[in-house]
């Protein structure tokens, strides 16, 4: 039996606006622990910060959870509030929310059930989706996580997987 792999962020769900809904109640933390704080405190501005920081920190970790800590770290000395213990707090909130607010595409559960017994479906991760996190964990025989490691050594042809089902029909989103 073959197993189809489908990669989370945009194919399942829509991570980019999960995560900016994410930053912004995340943003609004912020402000309640730091009533009057003063500078861009826009979605844009924390997502510019994290970009900065993955950039800075590429090939020396892959851990996508401990790259937002450090983003949010980086916010924060922006706006002049150099604090771990609130960097920390505000990471665990933000990933929280991002764990918790996961909305499928709206044929995603219909074409899990449709596979269902025809093949095996795995999920593809970067290492900060689960399936059981996001009310998937009965649909899926298999979880990878994939580390930068992993995709250079494999390359892409093996993300494609994902991307087709076992006619070859696409069952990528083009959102």
């Amino acid at each position: 039996m073959i197993t189809v792999y489908f990669d989370g962020d945009q194919t399942l769900w829509d991570f980019q606006a999960l995560m900016r809904r994410s930053l912004s109640a995340t943003i609004e933390e912020l402000r309640s622990h730091v009533p009057g704080v003063s500078g861009d405190l826009t979605v844009d501005a924390f997502v510019a910060d994290r970009a900065e920081v993955a950039e800075a920190l590429r090939g020396l970790t892959w851990n996508l959870e401990e790259i937002r800590l450090e983003a949010f770290r980086a916010s924060l000395r922006r706006l002049g509030l150099a604090n771990d213990s609130l960097a920390q707090h505000l990471n665990g909130f933000y990933l929280a929310r991002r764990f918790a607010g996961v909305d499928l595409y709206d044929d995603v559960i219909p074409t899990l059930r449709a596979l269902a017994g025809r093949c095996q479906v795995g999920l593809l991760s970067n290492g900060n989706s689960y399936p059981d996190g996001v009310g998937l964990e009965n649909y899926f025989a298999d979880h990878r996580v994939l580390t930068g490691r992993w995709r250079r050594e494999t390359g892409p042809t093996h993300l494609r997987c994902g991307r087709e089902s076992a006619s070859g029909t696409s069952l990528r989103h083009g959102r």
